[in-house]
């Protein structure tokens, strides 16, 4: 197995993140920060050295994983090729570890050539580089054994020996310079302060700050401390998280956050998309934090979709190997970022235009592949969840064409409820029952966004039978959030006493679980008996958010005796603290058959 030598890359980009973070810099627009300073030049070569020690792990990535494609055509026996697979997978996790951050660190600098603008970025580092050394002395032996093998099969696989020592050279360095460079900008950052600092407001380099600050916002100036965050033009309160000030230095004045915007997490999050934020732009993004939040939301929703079906089996995964396949080198560099590390699908979807149009129509194509595949009711559905939730036209726009899967509804209903009068507690011998029950696969009530409805119409010489049904389903398909079912049944006697049975009630049940997933439709279930619980949730309490909104009964007879007089009687109101039996079934699948 060839494979192109990096023998001094990472320990040259290390070295050089040691020299770097120890280095003097000074900038002419830009507050001295002492020792912890480099040049613009010295940082420009960590990031390029970073960028080739990123690319040395993802050598050896791919040598582990060419190695695992060669143990499973190898004729080594079942047991053996289980251990060695093992060997393997715990090695790419690891390298995978190593890899996340120097990806994100080399991301994260791209844009950038001001240290105190990725203070927090090396103090992470610098905790995740000692986590890793600590596992080291594993790795070291997990790779041993993955190389003796290669070379058992004829593969030459020197990147794997030389990984450990070259890393472990350097480690012990680096996290001594991190930690120097981290303390330093922390003490730089407190003597940074802006606010009611005394003697600071009139003197020393930060007087233009407060100058401006005392005159734009007096009362701040005067009763609160503001120290730097991430970046170092980003000022909060020392003892809280609001409000958050923007510096912005070209016109000398201060841009106040809105209230609810998270600034530093979207200063970041355009770091990870090599977009450096100007303090105007940053201020103009936390304009609009709701968008903001709702595409990082949406990003998170749709990675953890696609990792589910990226590892599952049958028709859906096939789907998914299908579609991205079919997919640019540039998306996929996207999806593979964000498989490892989330943060990056997090950057991308809120931040790049670009990528979020391009998940989007993977997506799209996605849904075509499932459907295509036949693939099972609830994966579909859950997608179309998504789609639904975060108005994503590239699959919305395929449920109008499409008459298969995407037409969701409530094709299956079961539901039964006896319980005592109210005052008749002491009667155990009886209970008023109500119920309803709904079993078709051909017809259902179509589900449109999250809600469906609709009614069951009984009217014969026997009487009258109307059934109202309204639910709401929750985004992520994983209840249901409210479901009411009103009925209204008269059942006319045709014998001698022309009895006359009304019964009227409506019953609101809210956070009814989702209980099975796969091939079978989504089924949404709940039973209890004489207040212990039956049935797939048996043991425990109820199901986290399940109760009875509302229960409303009435029911009437009236006959004619043998007297000839009319009688009657009637009960009202059902007591569900004292329940006898209660049960909900609720299925949803596609319409017009499976």
């Amino acid at each position: 197995m060839a494979l192109r030598r990096r023998p001094r890359c990472l320990a040259l980009a290390l070295g050089l993140l040691t020299a770097v973070l120890s280095g003097p810099r000074s900038f002419a627009q830009e507050e001295n920060y002492g020792a912890a300073e480099v040049t613009a030049a010295e940082f420009e070569a960590i990031a390029k050295s970073a960028k080739e020690a990123e690319a040395h792990v993802s050598e050896a990535r791919t040598a582990v994983s060419n190695a695992a494609q060669i143990i499973e055509k190898s004729d080594l026996t079942s047991k053996e090729k289980r251990e060695a697979l093992s060997k393997v997978k715990e090695v790419s996790n690891a390298l995978q570890k190593y890899h996340v951050p120097l990806k994100r660190f080399t991301d994260m600098v791209a844009p950038i050539a001001k240290a105190k603008e990725v203070f927090d970025e090396i103090s992470g580092f610098r905790g995740e580089v000692e986590e890793h050394r600590r596992n080291q002395g594993a790795l070291a032996g997990d790779m041993k054994v993955i190389a003796t093998l290669m070379e058992r099969f004829g593969g030459k696989v020197p990147i794997l020996g030389r990984f450990i020592k070259t890393y472990g050279e350097v480690t012990n360095a680096m996290l001594e310079a991190t930690g120097k460079v981290a303390g330093k900008l922390a003490e730089q950052r407190g003597s940074d302060m802006v606010g009611a600092i005394g003697s600071a407001v009139t003197r020393g380099p930060n007087r233009e700050k407060n100058a401006a600050l005392d005159e734009q916002f007096p009362e701040l100036c005067a009763s609160r401390k503001f120290e730097p965050s991430q970046p170092g033009w980003l000022y909060r309160p020392i003892d809280s998280p609001t409000p958050q000030l923007i510096w912005d230095a070209e016109d000398g004045r201060w841009l106040m956050v809105p209230e609810d915007a998270d600034a530093r997490t979207i200063f970041r999050l355009c770091l990870r998309t090599c977009k450096r934020l100007s303090p105007k732009e940053l201020h103009e993004r936390c304009k609009h934090w709701k968008t903001q939040q709702n595409r990082l939301s949406a990003g998170r929703e749709i990675l953890a979709f696609l990792k589910t079906i990226r590892l599952s089996t049958g028709q859906a995964r096939g789907a998914f190997r299908d579609t991205y396949a079919e997919s640019n080198l540039k998306l996929k560099g996207v999806m593979n970022d964000s498989f490892d590390d989330p943060e990056a699908m997090d950057a991308r979807y809120t931040c790049d235009s670009w990528a979020r149009h391009e998940v989007n129509g993977f997506l799209g194509r996605l849904y075509t592949a499932l459907v295509k595949r036949k693939t099972s009711p609830g994966t579909i559905a859950e997608l179309v969840a998504i789609a639904r939730k975060y108005d994503i036209r590239e699959v919305l726009d395929l449920l109008k064409k499409e008459e298969g899967p995407g037409k969701l509804g409530c094709t299956g209903l079961k539901f039964s409820l006896e319980a005592p009068e109210p005052g008749r507690e002491g009667r155990k011998d009886w209970a008023p029952s109500i119920g309803f029950e709904l079993e078709t696969t051909e017809e259902g009530f179509l589900l449109k966004g999250t809600r469906f409805e609709g009614r069951t119409v009984r009217n014969d010489s026997h009487g009258t039978d109307v059934t109202d049904v309204s639910g709401r389903v929750a985004p992520d398909m994983s209840r249901i959030e409210s479901l009411t079912i009103s009925r209204h049944i008269v059942n006319k006697s045709l014998q001698e006493d022309q009895r006359v049975e009304e019964t009227t009630f409506r019953v609101t049940l809210v956070g009814i679980p989702q209980i099975r997933r796969g091939e079978d439709p989504l089924y949404y279930a709940y039973s209890a008996y004489e207040n212990r619980k039956v049935g797939p949730n048996a043991h425990g309490k109820l199901p986290s958010g399940f109760r009875f909104e509302s229960v409303q009964y009435s029911y009437s007879e009236k006959w004619v005796g043998r007297d000839q007089e009319t009688h009657s009687t009637s009960l009202e109101g059902m007591n569900v603290e004292d329940l006898r039996y209660f049960s909900i079934k609720v299925s949803l699948s596609p319409l017009g058959g499976r």
